[in-house]
């Protein structure tokens, strides 16, 4: 900082005036006073967010659908001290209409779907920008605004989890003071850890419901990993299944009607740890595809369709793109689902829709039956040998070879699959 030449300090001279006539004793003791008020304000704000966090943990574990969840949290939240009101909404497909899905302290709870642009423009800005917005009394407006309950401030929370938006959060403040830029942030993780848990009900909810909503959808895009093996291996191929190793790295395995395959071009490839044709007749030959160590977290576009509570059934790759089969909720939001995909790849077009009936239930509980018995590892096992052909007669690899792709020994690859074979047939003998 430049200061006089004569020696003067300006910001001390500024000082010295304001507090002229002001004893220094007083001046300490004011000093004092505003940093007690400021730690009492932090303490209260930090055992509110803590009540709050352990209310909404709670509901999140007890409850099972997305209506009991909406509605309990609004209470928990009105519930506390400060907080008069609270509602949860979602927005509809093309972010012009907004529902409440459950309120709790609200006078008169709108029962039907209100346009977005006659709320307060905190609720328009928040689904615009995906970010916790506030408003004041004096800017909210007379629909939701914050003089509709006696608050001072409203602050609205959008639900994100990943690239998908579940709804909105709308909480109310009575203290001037409060919903600042920390009791903002704070709300905004509460809100992350509301969205993570509506994701996890959603996801759960496509496990176990007898319907589902089935999208064929086509990707266009040279770089998607599955094109670049299509293109390496000169012919289409078709993804039949996924498993992961010990480390946790995943392993693809394809099918292709190429009847010779390089496996060192495979293995060239960036992304490929290791590449290696599991087994190869005239007409098709079956690959297993090791990922690279960067690629350990999920595999595209399975990662960006998780988000959605959705589920690739059939991939086909070809040299320029792939055509998807995905099962989404009934209710799941396509739109947003296409959005994800087309900014993550170079388009990406929905090419059916069909809503349908899922599997038997008769099936579907035999699966589950048999994924509560089997260890992560014991189905890792099983679904590499049967991947690879292990069950079939002659076998076209052995024991050793699929364990080093498992990164495990031998002997570990079949205690697992001897325990897995076990209880696979248990379950099919209970179930009969």
């Amino acid at each position: 900082m430049l200061r006089p030449t004569d020696g003067s300090d300006p910001l001390r001279a500024v000082f010295e005036a304001s507090t002229a006539g002001t004893p220094s004793s007083q001046l300490w003791e004011e000093s004092v006073d505003g940093l007690l008020a400021a730690g009492w304000q932090l303490r209260r704000l930090f055992d509110r967010l803590n009540r709050l966090s352990a209310a909404v943990s709670d509901v999140l574990v007890e409850s099972t659908g997305r209506e009991e969840i909406d509605r309990r949290l609004c209470r928990a939240i009105a519930d506390e001290p400060g907080y008069p009101a609270a509602w949860m909404a979602t927005v509809s497909a093309d972010d012009s209409e907004f529902r409440l899905s459950a309120a709790s302290g609200l006078p008169e709870p709108l029962s039907e779907p209100t346009p977005v642009s006659t709320l307060p423009t905190a609720v328009e800005t928040a689904i615009e920008t995906d970010a916790v917005q506030c408003c004041s009394a004096d800017d909210g407006g007379d629909l939701l605004g914050p003089s509709t309950v006696g608050a001072d401030r409203l602050l609205v929370v959008p639900l994100c989890y990943g690239e998908r938006r579940y709804g909105l959060l709308g909480v109310y403040s009575t203290a001037t003071a409060a919903l600042d830029a920390r009791e903002a942030a704070a709300l905004g993780s509460l809100g992350e850890l509301i969205a993570h848990g509506l994701q996890a009900v959603e996801t759960a909810r496509i496990l176990t419901t007898d319907h589902v909503t089935e999208l064929r959808i086509e990707l266009r895009d040279e770089s998607f990993r599955l094109s670049q093996i299509a293109a390496t291996v000169g012919e289409p191929v078709d993804r039949c299944g996924t498993t992961r190793t010990a480390d946790g790295t995943c392993v693809l395995y394809l099918t292709t009607e190429a009847s010779e395959v390089d496996a060192e071009a495979l293995s060239s490839l960036p992304f490929v740890e290791a590449g290696r044709v599991v087994s190869s007749t005239e007409t098709a030959s079956t690959l297993s595809v090791r990922l690279s160590a960067a690629q350990l977290s999920a595999v595209p576009p399975d990662d960006v369709l998780a988000q959605f509570g959705a589920v690739v059934t059939e991939t086909t790759a070809t040299v320029d793109g792939a055509r998807l089969t995905v099962e989404l909720p009934p209710l799941g939001d396509v739109r947003r689902l296409l959005e994800s995909l087309d900014s993550a790849y170079d388009s990406a077009a929905l090419r059916a829709r069909t809503e349908r009936e899922r599997r038997t239930r008769t099936h579907d509980e035999f699966v589950a039956a048999v994924d509560d018995r089997l260890t992560d590892r014991q189905q890792a096992a099983i679904e590499a040998a049967h991947h690879n052909g292990y069950f079939e007669c002659p076998r076209p690899v052995d024991g050793e070879t699929i364990a080093a792709s498992m990164g495990v020994t031998r002997q570990t690859f079949h205690q697992q699959l001897r325990a897995a074979e076990g209880k696979l047939v248990a379950a099919y003998v209970d179930a009969s």
